[in-house]
């Protein structure tokens, strides 16, 4: 009998994650086939900038104070509601309270950290987070609901939107604000999609919304903004840390190298390692905590899958990487190539390990994944700062970068794999 249920179940689990990582695979696909395009339409110190919006803007992006996460592992359809109703009330008013900011301090605050550059485009962050928020809300919930096939489609459309608006923008010499507005109508696309749901199949829903079933979600669900969003803004400091310490100490120029070879040395990530974890959140949170033996059965199967997939890619890189660059994108990208030799391993181990770290959510392990994170940091800045003291080159400040990154990722895995077995 539990033969034929881990049998029924793997091939459900299996079902559901193909089909949100056919979108991704699509999505990916297509930024590989444009991105020599625009590499090619842009500059090094325009993708460099650009990259530099893109981790203040994962920095920034904790506007719903996490509580989306409880979405998938909220047992009750009214109250699950009520806190998709909560979240995208956060959202708006953080989205216009750092436009004020914005708007009032911008110029000095970006010039403490040596991002005057910033100024011009510091408007377009808060409509960034605030689409992106937005989409990060509708999506949880359409992964409570199984809708895996609709989630696959607005990753189709958020590749192929972002790619051709980036690209049109880029002839009409828009500069690093077409990349920007490429970047926020792809992270927009498929709202619309996922709201529609809502209102077609769960209009009674709207009917239940209550004040004080918003207020219960604020308290029931209270490690999301204490411990969970605090980790969440340490994951992105210490992700968008490399940029902002390259362009700062090396030049946006080389922060645009950088910001290519993660692109794309990423992209088995973006397209394996974040749909598995989502989708291991999803059903790890229909299991529930009191299962473990499925939650260890589901991590074994999905961990030796993993592990064969990441090791092609990081052959081909560590063998091929500068060459392949230099080939795909012009001789002037060869350096991307040397980075993306440097970063392989790194990516190797967060496609490998980094979506177990989601089990800690089902878990509700807050403190520990917040634990988690600030090691990580603090290791990240640790880094940089001796890079920064004993002025390294920065192939060797990346070099050091992608090992103590990748020692993270295996501890943060093999935490979650011990609290499953316990």
């Amino acid at each position: 009998m539990l033969n034929k249920l881990l049998k029924s179940f793997k091939h459900k689990i299996i079902k559901n994650a193909v089909m949100v990582i056919s979108g991704n695979v699509f999505a990916q696909f297509l930024n590989i086939i444009f991105t020599p395009v625009l590499i090619r339409i842009f500059t090094p110190d325009e993708y460099g900038l650009y990259s530099v919006y893109v981790s203040i803007l994962g920095v920034l992006s904790i506007g719903t104070f996490r509580y989306e996460l409880a979405l998938p592992i909220e047992k009750d359809d009214k109250k699950a509601f009520n806190i998709l109703i909560l979240s995208l009330g956060l959202i708006t008013i953080y989205s216009v309270f750092l436009c004020l900011l914005f708007l009032i301090f911008g110029k000095p605050l970006f010039a403490l950290f040596q991002f005057e550059e910033v100024t011009e485009i510091s408007l377009l962050i808060p409509i960034g987070i605030f689409f992106s928020g937005i989409y990060a809300i509708l999506n949880r919930w359409a992964y409570r609901n199984g809708e895996y096939q609709k989630i696959s489609r607005t990753l189709m459309r958020q590749g192929l939107f972002s790619n051709l608006s980036k690209i049109l923008a880029g002839l009409l010499n828009f500069g690093v604000i077409g990349l920007i507005i490429g970047h926020i109508i792809g992270t927009s696309a498929g709202i619309i999609t996922l709201a529609k749901s809502i209102i077609e199949k769960r209009r009674d829903l709207v009917k239940q919304v209550e004040l004080k079933l918003i207020i219960w979600s604020l308290r029931r669900y209270k490690d999301f903004p204490l411990f969970n969003m605090p980790s969440a803004l340490l994951i992105s400091s210490g992700s968008s840390m490399p940029v902002m310490f390259l362009t700062a100490y090396y030049g946006s120029h080389i922060s645009g190298y950088f910001a290519l070879a993660y692109t794309i040395v990423k992209l088995p990530m973006n397209i394996i390692g974040n749909a598995l974890g989502d989708v291991l959140l999803a059903e790890s949170g229909r299991i529930g905590k009191n299962e473990p033996h499925r939650l260890m059965q589901l991590s074994n199967q999905i961990f030796r899958k993993l592990l064969f997939l990441g090791m092609i890619p990081l052959l081909i890189l560590v063998c091929f990487g500068p060459d392949l660059f230099a080939f795909v994108f012009g001789s002037d990208w060869r350096t991307s190539g040397e980075f993306s030799r440097i970063i392989a391993l790194m990516i190797f181990c967060m496609l490998v390990f980094s979506p177990f770290g989601k089990l800690l959510i089902v878990l509700e392990k807050q403190k520990l994944s917040f634990l988690l994170d600030v090691i990580r940091t603090l290791m990240v800045a640790g880094v940089f700062l001796i890079a920064f003291l004993f002025e390294l080159d920065s192939f060797i400040a990346i070099s050091l970068y992608s090992l103590v990154m990748s020692i993270y990722f295996f501890m943060m895995f093999l935490m979650s794999y011990i609290l499953i077995r316990k």
